[in-house]
């Protein structure tokens, strides 16, 4: 199933009628796997560029697949190059209008371009 369709209704209908699934799950899942996900134990090789392990809920219910990709590891790091340099880009406009300003700028509406700039781009906001 699709990330969008993960959720506590469609795991226990799936559970209950003795199914077997594979469930995508939301990114912010991975960081409970954050010490599997490090552990270079126990990756086995798919194709060159991808690597993946099983590991087990701690409860011992569910059986955890997880994969990394070379891939996925470039595009996430080109897109976050790519959100940090539309945050400086747009902090540099921004320094140059107040710079050029004639008169004091209010604090609060700068606040707000700052924060509306960080949320268009949340994937580098962070940093």
């Amino acid at each position: 199933m699709a990330r969008g369709m993960t959720s506590e209704e469609n795991l226990a209908w799936l559970q209950a009628s003795g199914r077997r699934y594979l469930l995508g799950t939301p990114k912010s899942e991975l960081r409970k796997w954050a010490q599997a996900l490090t552990d270079e134990r126990d990756w086995t090789t798919m194709r060159e560029g991808l690597t993946a392990k099983t590991c087990l809920w701690p409860t011992g219910t569910e059986t955890f697949l997880l994969v990394r990709s070379v891939e996925r590891r470039e595009k996430e790091r080109a897109m976050h190059t790519r959100f940090g340099q539309r945050i400086e880009s747009g902090v540099t406009r921004l320094a140059r209008r107040l710079s050029q300003a004639r008169r004091p700028l209010e604090r609060g509406p700068i606040e707000r371009q700052i924060g509306r700039l960080l949320a268009q781009n949340p994937c580098a906001a962070d940093t």
